[in-house]
């Protein structure tokens, strides 16, 4: 009849829907209604599997560079020559998200950067704090070379703003203390060192200090910057007077021996002291003579006189 849904029962049991559906029962009494197939159990086991290695991957796997968007303002700041503000910028950026990668490289880069541009500025004592603290951070072959490259360039700029006045070119005695004269003015320097000992400079950095050059003509010059850092300059070298003359300085009474032009002889008193060519003579307790391979030209000894005669004198002997 119209309206009514209509279904036609077939052999075996079977019935035919309206819309075509067929109907078949089982014989063991199931309905013959089909649901949906089951996976096989092994992909259920692999898709398991990939969501594990997915899970260990992002939480241990190696991290990727953090976004460039992080470090802006630091990067601003260092372009703009506020390493200060830049680095205490990275270290609120990596305190704040500590899971960030990279903070040691990044700020020992950003140091050393700042000890770049203090270095171009002149500021010899923020170079070396900064390029010490880079080093410190990471500690590479790179690194010291870098501290190295520092201190070069420090230790040359210094070395031309020292003012070297005397002594300049003119001999001077061997072994004998002298005074130097200069000007260092520079805003960096704390303490200038003649020979290790400091000297006192005026207002307009000049000193007048007392030292004793080496056997090589040289005094050591260094500079202790106003952070502490102590740098080394080139030597203040000086110019001995010619070897060819001999000098005898005594305190004390002495008595020359001319024997066969081979040795001076030198008898001193028991409390004498003795320096030849400015070069002090150390004698044993007691010892009261010293040799010393010169020939004399002392007056009396040329004219034939070998006898001892006591004397004082400074000079009179040539080799």
């Amino acid at each position: 009849m119209p309206g009514m849904a209509a279904s036609a029962t077939l052999v075996g049991g079977g019935t035919l829907a309206a819309g075509g559906t067929l109907n078949m029962p089982r014989a063991d009494g199931d309905s013959g209604v089909r649901s949906a197939p089951r996976k096989p159990p092994i992909l259920v086991w692999i898709g398991g599997g990939i969501a594990l290695v997915a899970g260990l991957w992002f939480a241990f796997g190696p991290k990727s560079e953090p976004p460039r968007g992080v470090f802006e303002r630091a990067m601003e700041y260092e372009a703009a020559g506020r390493f200060a503000d830049a680095r205490g910028e990275l270290v609120r950026v990596y305190g704040a998200d500590r899971s960030l990668p990279g903070q040691t490289e990044r700020l020992a880069e950003l140091d050393y950067n700042w000890a770049k541009a203090s270095l171009a500025s002149g500021d010899w004592a923020s170079a070396l704090e900064q390029v010490d603290r880079s080093l410190a951070a990471r500690s590479t072959p790179d690194g010291t070379a870098r501290r190295q490259e520092v201190v070069r360039a420090a230790s040359s700029h210094l070395g031309e703003v020292l003012q070297r006045t005397h002594p300049s070119d003119e001999p001077v005695p061997k072994g004998v203390e002298l005074e130097f004269h200069g000007v260092l003015a520079s805003g960096h320097v704390a303490e200038l060192l003649l020979g290790g000992q400091p000297v006192e400079r005026g207002a307009d950095g000049s000193f007048r200090a007392p030292a004793t050059p080496g056997a090589d003509g040289n005094v050591a010059v260094a500079v202790r910057l106003v952070r502490g850092q102590e740098v080394s300059l080139a030597p203040w070298k000086v110019r001995f007077q010619p070897t060819d003359e001999v000098s005898l300085d005594v305190v004390g009474e002495l008595t020359l021996v001319d024997e066969e032009a081979k040795d001076l002889l030198v008898i001193v008193a028991p409390d004498a002291t003795l320096r030849i060519d400015g070069v002090p003579i150390e004698l044993a307790p007691g010892t009261t003579q010293y040799r010393h391979r010169v020939r004399s030209t002392l007056d009396d000894l040329a004219r034939g006189n070998r006898t001892p005669q006591p004397a004082r004198i400074a000079r009179g002997c040539s080799v």
